[in-house]
């Protein structure tokens, strides 16, 4: 509600064209006063968002091709290069250079910079076994067989 131009006039919130342009929002609104209340109508809560387009292991295979060295005849690994790398390793048909980057900033990883660990090779064996390691990982805690990975 709100006051209109005339003492003691009061107009609803969403009068006239306002309603008229965008009456998605306006039936929204009144469904959330409606059914939670005048202060659920006025503010918003956080959206969920889309769901993250890389699984755990295919992180950990981001993180292990930024981490390795770049492709002969380049210098660093662009976030380009690392995209069209994950996508010949992983089942997408193609990963934003935005998702590689927000990923890689998860994990504090900057591969452009001069000081990176470096790791010989990424091939089946290493996959196999990096895959091998997040499974046990993943198992939940069982007293009776635990796990020492030291």
């Amino acid at each position: 509600m709100r006051i209109g131009p005339y003492e003691g006039e009061i107009l609803p919130l969403f009068a006239g064209e306002p309603r008229q342009r965008r009456p998605r929002i306006w039936h929204r609104t009144k469904k959330r006063f409606v059914e939670i209340g005048l202060e659920a109508a006025l503010s918003e809560e956080p959206r969920p968002g889309a769901a993250r387009k890389l699984s755990g292991n295919e992180k950990v295979q981001l993180v292990a091709l930024a981490c390795s060295n770049p492709p002969e005849g380049c210098v660093r690994r662009t976030l380009k290069l690392l995209a069209n790398a994950l996508v010949e390793v992983i089942e997408h048909q193609s990963v934003s250079r935005e998702t590689i980057r927000r990923r890689l900033d998860d994990n504090d990883l900057k591969p452009w910079q001069k000081q990176i660990w470096c790791i010989a090779r990424i091939d089946g064996e290493y996959i196999a076994r990096m895959e091998d390691l997040l499974d046990l990982y993943a198992e939940p805690h069982d007293p009776k067989r635990p796990v020492n990975l030291l």
